[in-house]
């Protein structure tokens, strides 16, 4: 700045990724604190290569004076160009450094250090004119000589800020970080051309129908949400030879669960394709769509008319850089929580959340829950394009082309599906309960690109269960569809008797049944006892049918009443007592020690599951704990065995008949918690647990009353389920679930569903009833009523009966949601409200079904009407 030259004079901006630029502006201070540059050069590259070369952009023409802005349109025509740049360099070539302008002496001496410029010296000649000479000369010449000084002002070259115009922002850019994915068939990863570098690329070979070829050359990448788009671009290396295809997917799916695609590009092959205007070298392919397209997904395949290009080894086009821009908010993005560990055993209560909607018609926010006992951790390869690869697919890539290998936990079996989404805040969870752990899923949806949702907290609410567990089956688990038959439900369950520094459980005198799709339950009795009393025909409490709505205890009088439920064809069973626990024995109860020392063992995984070898090896080395061996040495007086720990060599020198179990121990790692089990890892009885120091003596879970539940019904749809919940009237805030299990010896059952025979069937048992009908208004068969069954249906759909005249014409039709038992009425009037004609009519019953594997979705039948 202070030696009058401008060869260094230059700012060099790194944009930290390729960028299509269309405008580039300097902005300067206001000219009371500063000038502006008054020549200057913009320079740049699509290169962060160290020392690459700089191509000139544009420059100034004439000096910059008093202007606060210079402005460098790099598509001046308008014709939709960007310059591809990552390096931008501003270039100063002209200045007048210390002579900006001329001020008075005074003028001079009042201005800062750093902006007091230059001093012309003049000394009078002998002509008696004045010349301007150096300051040497000046001071050496006698005071008579001196001339005039002219003091100058610096200049004050003071850029304010640089405005670079883009395209946009780059939807594509590190797509794998923002949750979405690059799968690139064929050998090489996609990665690169989404890491916003010019330098790098990826390789998209020529596809070919031939077998040998068929696994290579497409890419599909998924974006992690759906955005508005309407602009593609792959930047260089594209050689124009070749066809170039470009779909794209909102993510709707066909009835096969595959993307349904639409073309939104083609490139014709054997087309010049050079875009020099763009920055780079040849080959960038691009196009603008129509509209703003919404798009999860966007699939890009390169074909070939030229035998000899389909499976070589190189063929294709480098991509160096996949651009995608668009506008306004995502119109969707789903958020997924990880697992959440539950405090302990909880009943999942209320689900609120904080979120703004402001335009709740083009706008939405859904929330989902689901729950589970299990983790698994499983382990995925990934190519470095982010693309799941198998473990030997992985174990065969090149070095250069492996990804992360990731460890990820992930829901392991019995965890129930995703919640219906909550329609408000403040619902109660429908996911069941107690679980070891909770997941929440938000989706925030938007159906036009100006608005979105904006999700805030979700909260959920803990209460406490009243059963430890509740298990429950079914029997019969097989009938014929459309029979009326009897069905036992039993619900078994564990209730926490003690808890250290916590409230027994409370036990519960109400039960839910949920069993739509059946649209009537008729309850005949209710029993509780122990699984003995029930075996002798004896259980100690039974309520039979007094009424629709009350079944009495005939021994007490005591009434059990049933409500119909809020929703659907849910009953409610109110018992008089809460259901008791069966008297202690170690048959009954089950006691808990705490553990609380890392590095002690149990003999159960991380789900309490009672090891064994395979699981064992599983568990990672740090958490392999003792083996233990056992041999058999008689048995007790009351014929079970008696075993004794032994050394391993021992163990198997034993003969087969004397070997005892082995048993397998787990180390504890991190944290503790409650076993019912010893040191040596046998369950803990009644005085063990006493014998225990009082810090080790957990909780006590009691066996309940078996509860038996006989009603009739009639099942349509194969894997019918009941479902049960129970809670206690007291604290009505929430149910908790019951789940399928092993509840009694009983019955063989162990789950809760109901079979019937495969059907595809959907219209069933049409019965038309009374035909012929005479609507003579005599109160006498004036009305049909058309009855039907809809099968293999869980969910409403839409019905429509319509009468036709033998002529073909339509004369009344009605039209409802709904499925399994279905009555239609008809009074013999068309839709204009008159009396038909007597004679034969055509009743055609038609249901809206999406399955394609469904038959028998319209019946027509003949329906006579007489006067």
């Amino acid at each position: 700045y202070h030696n009058h030259s401008l060869e260094n004079w230059t700012i060099d901006i790194d944009l930290g990724r390729l960028v299509p630029l269309s405008k580039v502006v300097l902005r300067f201070l206001d000219p009371s604190e500063g000038e502006p540059f008054r020549q200057v050069r913009l320079l740049g590259t699509p290169s962060d290569a160290r020392g690459a070369d700089l191509s000139l952009i544009d420059r100034t023409i004439a000096p910059v004076e008093n202007q606060t802005s210079v402005e460098f349109n790099l598509d001046p025509n308008d014709e939709g160009f960007y310059r591809q740049l990552h390096i931008l360099r501003i270039a100063v070539t002209d200045s007048k450094l210390d002579k900006f302008a001329v001020v008075t002496e005074a003028e001079f001496a009042a201005l800062p250090l750093d902006e007091q410029g230059g001093i012309d010296y003049h000394i009078v000649n002998a002509a008696g004119t004045e010349t301007k000479v150096a300051r040497s000369i000046y001071e050496d010449v006698a005071p008579e000589r001196r001339g005039r000084l002219v003091h100058y002002r610096r200049e004050r070259p003071r850029l304010a800020a640089v405005e670079v115009w883009t395209q946009g922002d780059n939807i594509a850019l590190d797509v794998v970080d923002g949750g979405g994915s690059v799968e690139l068939t064929g050998t090489f990863g996609g990665l690169p051309g989404f890491d916003g570098r010019y330098e790098t690329n990826f390789l998209q070979f020529v596809w070919s129908p031939d077998p040998r070829f068929e696994d290579r050359g497409i890419m599909t990448l998924d974006l992690g949400a759906r955005f508005w788009i309407n602009y593609f671009r792959m930047v260089g290396g594209i050689s124009g030879v070749d066809e170039m295809v470009v779909r794209i997917s909102d993510g709707s799916r066909d009835s096969n669960g595959s993307l349904k695609w639409r073309e939104m590009y083609r490139q014709t092959g054997s087309a010049p394709n050079s875009t020099p205007w763009s920055g780079v070298s040849v080959g960038t392919s691009e196009s603008g769509f129509e509209k703003l397209e919404q798009v999860r997904y966007l699939n890009s395949q390169i074909y070939t008319s030229q035998a000899g290009r389909a499976g070589g080894y190189n063929t294709g086009d480098r991509i160096r850089e996949v651009q995608l821009f668009g506008e306004g908010y995502p119109s969707e993005v789903t958020l997924t929580s990880p697992m959440i560990e539950l405090p302990g055993s909880v009943i999942l209560g209320r689900i609120e959340w904080e979120a703004d909607l402001l335009d709740s018609e083009r706008v939405d926010v859904q929330i989902r829950t689901r729950t589970g006992d299990r983790l698994v951790e499983i382990v995925e390869y990934y190519g470095n394009g982010g693309d799941l690869k198998t473990e030997t697919d992985y174990n065969n890539l090149p070095t250069s082309f492996k990804g992360p290998v990731v460890n990820r936990l992930q829901p392991g079996g019995g965890w129930s599906s995703w919640s219906q989404r909550y329609t408000r805040s403040g619902q109660l969870v429908t996911s069941p309960s107690p679980r070891r752990f909770l997941q929440i899923q938000a989706r925030l949806l938007s159906t036009s690109p100006d608005v979105a949702a904006s999700l805030h907290s979700i909260a959920v609410e803990f209460l406490p269960p009243v059963a430890h567990r509740t298990i429950a089956e079914i029997w019969p688990n097989t009938v014929e569809p459309r029979e009326m038959s009897e069905f036992e439900l039993y619900l078994k369950p564990i209730f926490v008797e003690h808890q250290p520094g916590g409230p027994p459980s409370r036990r519960f005198d109400e039960i839910l049944l949920d069993a739509a799709p059946i649209e009537t339950l008729s309850i005949t009795d209710v029993a509780l006892g122990h699984e003995g009393d029930f075996d002798r025909g004896q259980p100690r409490r039974l309520f039979s049918a007094f009424s629709a709505d009350v079944l009495i205890d005939a021994a007490t009088g005591d009434s059990l009443k049933i409500f119909p439920a809020d929703t659907g064809t849910s009953l409610r069973l109110l018992l008089p007592e809460k259901v008791a626990l069966q008297t202690a024995s170690d048959d009954t109860r089950t006691y808990y020690r705490v553990v609380t020392e890392e590095g002690e063992q149990v003999p159960v995984d991380g789900d309490s599951r009672i090891l064994n070898e395979l699981t064992y090896l599983g568990l990672p080395p740090e958490e392999q704990g003792d083996i233990l061996y056992f041999a058999l040495r008689g048995r007790d007086a009351d014929g079970n065995p008696i075993a004794e720990a032994v050394e391993e060599f021992a163990y198997h020198s034993l003969a087969d008949s004397l070997q005892g179990e082995i048993r397998y121990f787990r180390r504890l790692v991190g944290k503790g918690g409650e076993f019912p089990f010893d040191q040596q890892g046998n369950p803990l009885t009644q005085g063990a647990y006493n014998a225990l120091p009082r810090s080790q003596q957990g909780s006590i879970a009691a066996a309940g009353e078996l509860v038996r539940v006989r009603f009739h019904a009639s099942v349509l749809l194969n894997g019918t389920t009941v479902d049960a919940a129970i809670r206690d009237s007291a604290f009505p805030d929430t149910y908790q679930q019951v789940d399928p299990g092993d509840a009694t010896a009983l019955t063989p059952g162990t789950a809760l569903s109901i079979s019937v025979p495969l059907s595809n069937r959907v219209v069933q048992g049409v019965a038309i009833a009374p035909n012929p009908f005479t609507p003579n208004g005599d109160g006498t068969n004036d009305q049909a009523h058309i009855r039907f069954a809809l099968g293999n249906l869980n969910a409403e759909r839409t019905i429509q009966v319509r009468i036709f005249d033998l002529a073909g014409h339509s004369v009344w039709s009605e039209r409802r949601q709904g499925f399994g038992e279905q009555i239609f009425t008809w009074d013999g009037r068309g839709d204009d409200g008159q009396l038909v004609p007597p004679g034969a009519y055509l009743c055609k019953i038609d249901a809206d079904v999406d399955a394609a594997s469904a038959s028998h979705t319209s019946k027509t039948h003949l329906i006579g009407v007489a006067y």
